[in-house]
């Protein structure tokens, strides 16, 4: 029983029954890494993609592979035939890229790979790019990396509601699509999925919640006047209790204000970017980090409440992007008082285009 890892998995553990696990590296996929006699051995394990930081799982009968690497079949010209596990969550860009005389199987305008089970778990790649509407398969679990690309004369497709992934630039150019609905079953989008479209509106068919589960990729979406739904229900005024991923909102239009629940710690880069709309936001006390640019382009966002030492601390200085552009075009800032007393320096109090107030626990900052 062999085992081949794709050119981005750097290292992984195996386990032969009651055998020490056995630690291997692997450099690319013609790297034939370990040799197993009795596959029905293998215990459960876990090995690591170290440059992405993906973690593969294997089930007691063999590897379970949930990702297949970027580049990992590139220019095989004589693979003619793949099945792909039902395991599989994402297909990373270019895997199969250059693999002429690969079979795929077609429904409608769309050609796929898959199982005996499942024909249709990935779809690879439209057909004839000049769709204008598309269906895909009701089974399909994954759309890969550039699968529409250029479609520019799309303006309708319907996404299954078994979809978990779309992949990087899978709708690039895809300038004629001006809305979309995701299926709440969706964990991951990929770079650049959206970019240059001509969204302005997105049907999420989940909750808030779901929403910041999602693995988003970067840039992975453009638009105008972009509308964001949560079950046909308008994000506008949102409440958030749990960690904010990278990239969560980028550039959602209707955002207009922002309360960060007690309890969440981080709000990830970019997180918030050109939302411009949002004029006032809320963060609390147990937030301790911002990432880079998660408030930048937020033009309109003149009222920022704060109730954290750390962000406070990081937002209080002449470095705007120490807590991704907080303060960029702020007018009112309210501090709690007992961390602006604890602070050595504050750049706010000495900054002269503002005057300071208190207002009950608060001290208020008041540009000129």
């Amino acid at each position: 029983y062999q085992i081949a890892m794709g050119n981005t998995v750097y290292s992984f553990t195996y386990q032969i029954g009651e055998s020490e696990p056995v630690n291997v590296d692997a450099s690319n996929v013609w790297d034939i890494v370990e040799s197993i006699n009795d596959p029905e051995s293998l215990v459960p394990i876990k090995f690591t993609n170290i440059k992405y930081g993906k973690t593969y799982a294997c089930d007691g009968e063999g590897i379970e592979i949930n990702v297949i690497g970027e580049d990992a079949f590139r220019n095989c010209t004589n693979l003619t035939e793949v099945t792909l596990p039902s395991s599989l969550t994402s297909i990373d860009n270019d895997a199969f890229n250059g693999c002429n005389n690969l079979q795929y199987n077609e429904y409608e305008n769309g050609r796929y790979l898959g199982n005996d089970e499942n024909p249709y778990l990935a779809l690879m790649r439209v057909i004839d790019s000049s769709v204008t509407t598309f269906n895909i398969h009701k089974n399909c679990k994954i759309i890969c990396c550039s699968a529409f690309s250029g479609c520019s004369g799309l303006t309708s497709i319907t996404l299954p509601s078994s979809l978990i992934s779309i992949g990087s630039r899978a709708f690039y150019a895809c300038s004629s699509l001006t809305s979309i609905t995701l299926p709440s079953s969706l964990i991951s989008i990929g770079d650049y999925a959206f970019q240059y479209s001509h969204l302005t509106n997105i049907y999420y068919e989940g909750t808030l919640v779901q929403w910041l589960d999602i693995d988003f990729g970067t840039f992975w979406l453009s638009g105008t006047n972009l509308n964001l739904y949560f079950n046909d229900e308008l994000a506008d005024e949102i409440t958030i209790n749990k960690d904010i991923p990278a990239y969560a909102f980028y550039g959602i239009d209707s955002l207009t204000k922002v309360i960060i629940g007690e309890g969440v710690t981080s709000i990830g880069e970019y997180a918030f970017y050109n939302c411009d709309n949002i004029t006032s936001i809320t963060l609390p006390s147990s937030l301790t980090s911002i990432g880079n640019y998660a408030f930048d382009g937020c033009s309109n966002l003149t009222t920022v409440v704060i109730e954290s030492d750390d962000i406070y601390k990081a937002a209080n200085g002449t470095n705007y992007n120490q807590a991704g552009y907080l303060l960029q075009y702020a007018t009112t800032v309210k501090v709690l008082t007992r961390i602006v007393n604890s602070c050595d320096n504050s750049y706010l109090e000495n900054e002269e285009n503002f005057t300071t107030s208190i207002e009950g626990n608060y001290t208020v900052f008041s540009k000129n």
